[in-house]
């Protein structure tokens, strides 16, 4: 998480509880960790995909995803539990869907192709 490379605890980071002092003192270890990225760039180290989706994403979408994980860590495992069945199910749907629309896409491509065949004749 963002709050806990700088150093800051991430309850302090979220209430905006940091001292002026633990807001620093994370910005050192910040470059730190920034000198060692660039040296793995410059060695051809392959970067691992979290990392790389984290790079992608913006600031406020970063931030948002940060919330999320923490209001995640603090459910009760029940919730969790249901939230993650819940997730799982729209996710299923959804790859069915997509999968259906992709064959769609298949079939629809022949047809258009055997009516072209069709009108040349």
């Amino acid at each position: 998480m963002a709050a806990e490379s700088k150093g800051v605890w991430a309850s302090k980071d979220v209430f905006g509880e940091a001292s002026c002092d633990e807001k620093s003192d994370g910005d050192d270890d910040q470059e730190a960790i920034n000198a060692d990225d660039n040296e793995n760039e410059e060695d051809g180290s392959d970067v691992s995909e979290a990392e790389a989706k984290d790079v992608k994403r913006t600031k406020a979408q970063r931030e948002a995803y940060e919330k999320l994980e923490l209001q995640k860590a603090m459910m009760p495992k029940k919730h969790k539990r249901l939230y993650h069945k819940i997730e799982h199910s729209e996710k299923v749907k959804s790859d069915a869907v997509a999968a259906l629309e992709s064959k769609r896409r298949v079939v629809e491509e022949r047809v258009a192709a055997k009516l072209k065949k069709v009108k040349k004749v």
